[in-house]
Order: structure tokens, then C-alpha cells, then sequence
């Protein structure tokens, strides 16, 4: 939310960039986490939620109006999806070690 926040009061193309970035790499540190031989059922409860996350991400950015910004609810869902599956993969890289 504070990327949306300072993406419409800037109009930064960085702070999407960024954003997509921190996406990816999160996704990439999933896939490093499933491909090891011990599959923790938060890796994959993260992997659900990610995996949504990205969803409701592709939505929100397809269905945008250059002139207002996207709803704060679907926002908002995004980001508590999001923040839950990142603690879940960490708790799952922390019960693998």
C-alpha cells in the first residue's frame, strides 16, 4: 500500500519496477525453497498464497485507470495476502534448517 501511495503521488515508474522486482524475487526464493528436498507444508501454503497474490496483482494492474487509482480494498487484500504468504515462506525456510 505504501508503494501504491507513493506511486500515485510520485507517478514513479521506479517504485513499480521495484515492486515487480521484490515479486520476483520472492517468487524465485519459492521455487529455490519447493526444489529442495524437504517441502514444507508452509512452502506450499506460500506458494498458494503468492500464487494468488500474483493474481489479484495481474488484476488490479490490468484493470487500472490511468486517472484514479485502484480500489483500496483489492489494494488491500493484495497486500495482506502477499505479507502472509512471505511470512509463511520464511517460517518454512526457518523449519527446514
Amino acid at each position: 500500500m505504501i508503494f501504491v501511495g507513493l506511486h500515485y503521488h510520485r507517478r514513479s515508474l521506479i517504485l513499480v519496477f521495484s515492486h515487480v522486482l521484490f515479486a520476483v524475487a520472492g517468487l524465485a526464493f519459492l521455487l529455490y525453497e519447493i526444489t529442495r528436498e524437504f517441502i514444507s507444508q508452509y512452502n506450499i501454503a506460500a506458494a498458494v498464497l503468492l500464487m494468488l497474490t500474483l493474481v489479484i496483482g495481474a488484476i488490479l494492474a490490468a484493470l487500472r485507470d490511468k486517472k484514479q487509482p485502484p480500489p483500496m480494498s483489492a489494494v488491500t487484500v493484495h497486500a495482506i495476502i502477499g505479507i502472509a504468504g512471505i511470512t509463511l515462506l520464511l517460517l518454512g525456510s526457518y523449519q527446514s534448517i
